[in-house]
């Protein structure tokens, strides 16, 4: 009697359309818990303030108050993060014959190498600050500004920002998304440039002129993964970026 061949396993990352499937559910796990915090807060604000749900305007008022609260944007963005990134985990581990560390580039990198980068970062934010304001666009967005009015000294701002920020959104757009991707009919460069423009195109809190460094700053980003073969390097590198706006931001408002 002939034996029936073994079924298949998938092995490798994820092909386009997965990727791009997981890609959306991440991102929509993101939304609804950063949405699930922001009404947290708001209910908190509501209780502490003593204002009835039935007033209409002043709901709505607390609600965009609260939305740009610094504290409640770190909270959101690290809690959001966090069970954003555990369901990139998910997704990898039903991969087989491919291990986490591969799958996100998880690598050392010499630190010569890395503070290469790291300065690259720091060139790029300076060329940012002295050529966007010639453009009439402010060199820190005023996005920034307000969360540092209401949050500027709150350690949750600064642990949201320039820690959990820049480690979900690397790990999910440089490790998940471009492993993906760049073995797709995009190849390499134009993942890049396809995570680079979704990913300018996921902060619509600030203005057109700040997406597009957004893109640009992506762009370089991306270059930096896949020179290095880390993850790391655009860790670090996104680190570098936001540390340097939020000692910007709090530079204009609390000097």
């Amino acid at each position: 009697m002939t034996e029936l061949a073994p079924v298949a396993r998938h092995s490798g990352p994820h092909p386009f359309w997965a990727t791009f499937s997981w890609g959306l559910a991440i991102s929509l796990t993101f939304v609804v818990v950063t949405i699930i915090v922001v009404m947290g807060s708001m209910i908190a604000a509501m209780n502490e303030r003593d204002i009835n749900p039935r007033d209409h305007e002043a709901v709505v008022a607390l609600a965009e108050d609260v939305g740009g609260l610094g504290t409640t944007l770190g909270l959101s963005t690290t809690f959001s993060g966090l069970v954003a990134g555990l369901l990139v985990l998910l997704a990898i581990r039903l991969r087989r014959g491919i291990s986490v560390t591969e799958y996100l580039a998880l690598r050392s990198v010499p630190w010569r190498t890395l503070g290469l980068w790291m300065l690259v970062a720091v060139v790029s934010s300076v060329i940012y600050d002295l050529v966007w304001p010639l453009l009439g666009v402010d060199a820190v967005p005023e996005f920034m500004l307000h969360a540092m009015r209401t949050g500027g000294r709150s350690p949750w701002l600064w642990i949201g920002v320039v820690v959990a920020a820049p480690l979900f959104e690397e790990m999910f757009c440089r490790g998940f998304l471009l492993t993906g991707w760049r073995r797709s009919v995009l190849g390499p460069w134009g993942a890049v440039i396809l995570i680079s423009l979704l990913w300018a195109l996921a902060h619509q809190q600030y203005g057109l002129l700040e997406m597009l460094w957004i893109f640009l700053l992506g762009v370089v980003l991306g270059v930096a993964r896949l020179r290095t073969g880390s993850i790391w390097t655009p860790v670090a590198m996104h680190m570098v970026v936001n540390f340097g706006a939020m000692v910007q931001g709090y530079w204009v408002v609390f000097r």
